[in-house]
């Protein structure tokens, strides 16, 4: 056999080598990603109280690279609605992931572009969930920060997207978190972009991490956090809710507000220092973008924080707000 012959015959083996290799991740992830679609049908119709249906319309593999599935939808046949994410990119550990053994995966990273509801059905949505808690008896936690601090309303009101003047939730988000099960430290990542609502980000680093699920939070102390907001008309829509309450000019309101913060915190007897509070008063007078960084002299256990005063956590976890 010639040398030409040769080098065609490896050349040609090569490609059906890799066309075979190729074909055999399609299919597995494709067997993957359906289990995956099933848990998923499963689990929010569990929480939801409905029947929710979780489908796509095509897979993309490549052997470096992400699984991308595109064209998904979870339907809801008995609300007639449904949610489309125009892509969901799976780039580590996702489809290694098997609810029934208990663990979590080393590395789990998803990246969704091109989220869509209707505030409609995330009304409905979050009204099931409500009822659904109420019959199997679900308090909410009043021992959380939140209700603490006395702003629970505040969240309350922040999560009634239809008052807000939301017709729509159209966003891009990614989660990523990658764990050392040997020191049981973990790094997580969390960034949601929301069309005229803001952009967020959250980079959490924590220590006693265990990849059992149900010991996730057992143990687990914040080492450091830092959370960015950009916004993008949120904060000046909540507050015109408040002011139309009031019957009141948004620059007359705002410029209250500011003074009913600073008695809040004085009140509250919060351990925040005048720059923070500064930088805090002057987002709410011009909300661009704020930055809140968590960087406790030692790690502070989750489940400990509860047991502090309200006035003594921001010096507990060394909380600082910067402005950019």
């Amino acid at each position: 056999m010639s040398i030409k012959n040769i080098i065609i015959t490896v050349i040609m083996l090569g490609i059906a080598g890799y066309g075979g290799l190729k074909l055999y991740m399609w299919n597995k992830a494709r067997h993957n990603v359906d289990l995956a679609f099933n848990g998923i049908s499963s689990g929010l119709t569990k929480t939801s109280g409905l029947k929710i249906i979780a489908d796509y319309k095509s897979i993309s593999t490549s052997l470096f690279g992400p699984i991308g599935i595109k064209g998904i939808s979870i339907k809801i046949p008995k609300l007639g609605e449904e949610v489309s994410m125009a892509e969901i990119k799976l780039l580590e550990g996702v489809l290694d992931f098997d609810v029934t053994k208990g663990r979590l995966p080393s590395k789990i990273h998803i990246v969704v572009n091109g989220f869509h509801m209707n505030v409609a059905l995330y009304e409905k949505i979050f009204k099931n969930i409500e009822k659904n808690q109420g019959k199997h008896k679900i308090k909410k936690d009043q021992t959380a920060l939140v209700y603490r601090l006395g702003y629970d309303e505040i969240v309350r009101r922040s999560n009634n997207l239809r008052k807000l003047g939301y017709r729509n939730i159209n966003m891009d988000f990614e989660f990523n978190i990658n764990i050392d099960t040997k020191s049981q430290e973990a790094v997580i990542y969390f960034r949601q972009n929301m069309k005229n609502y803001g952009d967020f980000n959250m980079k959490l680093n924590v220590v006693g991490m265990s990849d059992k699920i149900d010991n996730i939070v057992l143990g687990l102390k914040i080492k450091e956090a830092r959370l960015e907001f950009v916004d993008k008309s949120f904060t000046n829509r909540l507050i015109k809710i408040y002011a139309d309450e009031k019957r009141m000019a948004l620059p007359e309101y705002r410029k209250k507000l500011i003074g009913v913060i600073k008695k809040d915190f004085t009140d509250k007897k919060l351990k925040l220092s005048d720059r923070s509070v500064s930088n805090i008063l002057a987002f709410v007078k011009e909300p661009e973008k704020i930055i809140f960084t968590i960087y406790p002299f030692r790690p502070v256990a989750i489940e400990s924080i509860k047991h502090y005063k309200v006035g003594d956590i921001p010096a507990l976890l060394n909380i600082q707000a910067y402005l950019e």
